[in-house]
């Protein structure tokens, strides 16, 4: 499985699936099982979201997926967590797969480092984004999408 070197000298594998245009999707391709995956759905979360999204798109895609949230909460980076070090990160992963063009989908604050690619490099061919809120309620939790999402094309 390949491997990206991120800007803190810690390495994250990387998962490729399908062909075509080079998709990064910062997702955890492998499904959250047991109590974390029960908590999970109590919020309106998909516990396999990132299985879902690749096997979802690796038909017109070359999918190249990396669990960069998990490694972050991993192997904490506060100091060094920077704009510029995040798209360093995002690029590493291209790199990695071989991707000198890319198009790059993030949710929630994955979003946001997609927009600091965005104005740091010429690779990305598209990006796209979608906000996420949670609200938490006396009844329980509940989530919404925004309506509004961030794309672009070069």
């Amino acid at each position: 499985m390949p491997e990206a070197t991120l800007h803190d000298g810690s390495t994250i594998e990387i998962e490729v699936h399908g062909s075509g245009p080079t998709l990064l999707l910062p997702v955890n391709p492998q499904p959250v099982i047991g109590p974390q995956a029960e908590q999970m759905r109590k919020y309106g979360t998909d516990p396999a979201l990132g299985q879902s999204l690749i096997k979802g798109l690796s038909d017109a895609f070359r999918v190249v997926a990396f669990d960069y949230e998990g490694q972050c909460l991993r192997k904490p980076k506060p100091d060094t967590l920077t704009p510029a070090n995040t798209a360093n990160d995002l690029l590493a992963v291209a790199d990695a797969a071989g991707a000198d063009r890319f198009a790059y989908y993030g949710y929630s604050w994955l979003a946001m480092i997609g927009l600091q690619l965005a104005i740091r490099t010429d690779r990305l061919s598209d990006s796209s984004s979608a906000p996420l809120s949670a609200r938490l309620s006396p009844s329980g939790p509940t989530a919404s999408r925004h309506s509004s999402w961030v794309a672009f094309h070069h």
